[in-house]
């Protein structure tokens, strides 16, 4: 199913790019810009 393979690549990609902003709380609690 593409769909799943889509969704659970965007979320590998949405938690690595969290990943080096642990000093970033804002980031957190607001969630992803895009």
């Amino acid at each position: 199913m593409w769909l799943w393979n889509l969704f659970s690549t965007w979320s590998f990609i949405c938690l690595l790019s969290a990943l080096p902003q642990t000093n970033n709380t804002d980031q957190y609690t607001s969630g992803p810009s895009w």
